[in-house]
């Protein structure tokens, strides 16, 4: 996981979707790990955006955990966890509630040893 953060204060909302630097790093970026361009990126808060990652992301999960997996230009996978309406967070029904090829729980555990935050 990689998380970025960025603000262009020139670039403000101003009803429309802010446009600049960080929204084309963004687009790019979406575009060179979904697959390509698709112009529903250009407004990520849109329901067809959300709509348009879920489908790209399980469609790539599907040929990620196949038997023979083949090559495609996807590289990002759906986030492994169920979020409710409400936040709570669960693992998905077997097999997806472990990491692919492991046995690795997505939903941790809690540990003796080290804190909750690295470990739940």
């Amino acid at each position: 996981e990689i998380c970025v953060g960025g603000f262009q204060p020139a670039c403000m909302y101003d009803g429309g979707v802010p446009r600049g630097g960080v929204h084309s790093f963004r687009v790019a970026l979406w575009s060179a790990h979904l697959g390509g361009y698709d112009e529903v990126y250009e407004d990520p808060g849109s329901q067809d955006c959300l709509d348009k990652v879920r489908e790209v992301t399980e469609g790539f999960w599907e040929l990620y955990t196949a038997d023979e997996p083949c090559h495609s230009d996807v590289h990002m996978l759906p986030y492994p966890l169920c979020v409710s309406e409400t936040g709570d967070l669960s693992a998905y029904d077997p097999p997806w509630d472990n990491f692919p090829d492991t046995n690795a729980a997505v939903v941790g555990q809690k540990s003796g040893l080290l804190p909750i935050k690295l470990t739940t």
